[in-house]
């Protein structure tokens, strides 16, 4: 039976929570924030059927880092500026949700509910995707749904898309290639608490009525909306610098961050899904005639499933060759494991005793200037690296 003792060993895929038939294993949040699965012992028959579906015991089936000027990576943005607006990148999110609909398939990704918490869900309908779109910077509320896609893909074509990790644990969860599957998931910086998430939203909603969330805003332009975040309530929009919020503080940081995304087994060039996606850093130097300042998506083909949903966009796209290796050298998280902040361990030791809001202040006494600082000076290192 799954027994997490090393939690750098657990990425919350679900996998097992989903695979057991006698529902002995729940996921729940531990004092740290984290989510994790918990057997019952009294309902576990020991048939070890969540150990086999378990990534991270079966790390042999992630695809090895090798052959990489085999990847087939290109440059895309929506050739709709309107979408384009309204995405965190390029807008290809959308183009791939119509693929499949249009195929009488159905779309599973991240949204807010009602309350903003972050869970994946479904839809069929082009109408509703508005609330799938833009990033997400907490880790999604999965639930069943890896078993409502399993039952799907008996009936009709399915697109997921979430981290390398989600994905990673849907593929292990089905046991078998489905070719009616598309999955898609993007360059993974870190991936934050859901529950410290939910913590914020809980405390800002004490103050304000929170009427829309966008994590990258582009209004003022998309290389600096990468820092910049958008909350809209009642006293109309709210455009802050990521340092400035104090969830987004914690993102950028890594201090809400799980324990396994500083060992991400998933952190490579190749992915088990058939299309990464993520911005397109780079470009603005590398071809500044293709960059406009609105949004552009590193298109990463892994599989020949993923080379049919590019040819399927090509007609609405504007795309260029961009390489891998631009992508590893200017999007450093596809295969650099984050280290783990200086105050990391002690934020969590502030936030098992006095919760989110003031485990995050408590970090905002240290230095905020030193972490930009240090950043920089890794990126300019390792682009004169390249250059030399």
């Amino acid at each position: 039976m799954i027994n997490i003792t090393d939690k750098t060993q657990c990425t919350g895929c679900t996998a097992c929570y989903n695979i057991c038939g006698h529902h002995a294993i729940s996921m729940l949040y531990d004092e740290y924030g984290q989510i994790y699965p918990r057997v019952n012992h009294d309902l576990c028959t020991n048939c070890g059927l969540c150990e086999k579906v378990c990534p991270l015991l079966h790390q042999e089936r992630i695809p090895k880092d090798d052959n990489l000027d085999t990847l087939d990576v290109k440059a895309v943005y929506n050739k709709d500026e309107a979408i384009r607006q309204r995405s965190t990148s390029g807008g290809v999110f959308t183009l791939l949700a119509e693929y499949v609909i249009s195929k009488g398939g159905i779309v599973c990704a991240a949204k807010f509910d009602e309350h903003y918490h972050i869970h994946h869900s479904f839809f069929d309908s082009l109408s509703d995707i508005d609330p799938y779109r833009g990033s997400k910077y907490a880790q999604s509320d999965l639930s069943d749904v890896f078993r409502q896609i399993k039952n799907y893909l008996n009936e009709r074509p399915v697109l997921f898309v979430g981290t390398p990790c989600q994905v990673g644990g849907l593929k292990s969860f089905l046991m078998k290639d489905y070719d009616n599957l598309y999955t898609c998931d993007f360059i993974c910086m870190s991936i934050s608490s859901g529950k410290m998430w939910d913590e914020y939203v809980e405390d800002y909603q004490k103050r304000h009525q929170i009427n829309r969330v966008f994590f990258k805003d582009k209004r003022v332009g998309w290389h600096k909306g990468e820092w910049r975040m958008l909350i809209e309530d009642e006293n109309g929009e709210h455009l802050c610098r990521g340092l400035d919020n104090l969830f987004f503080y914690t993102y950028i940081t890594h201090l809400s961050a799980r324990p396994s995304c500083f060992n991400c087994i998933f952190r490579q060039c190749r992915h088990i899904s058939d299309v990464t996606i993520a911005d397109c850093w780079g470009i603005e130097t590398l071809y500044p005639e293709f960059d406009d300042n609105k949004g552009c998506t590193s298109f990463i083909i892994q599989s020949e499933k993923g080379g049919v949903l590019f040819d399927s966009l090509v007609d609405k796209t504007e795309s260029i060759e961009f390489g891998i290796h631009n992508v590893s050298i200017y999007n450093r998280h596809i295969n650099i494991q984050p280290n783990i902040p200086n105050y990391y361990w002690q934020f969590l030791s502030d936030y098992k005793i006095k919760g989110f809001i003031k485990a995050a202040n408590n970090s905002l006494r240290y230095d905020k200037t030193s972490f930009l600082t240090n950043f920089f000076k890794c990126f300019i290192k390792r682009i004169s690296k390249h250059l030399l």
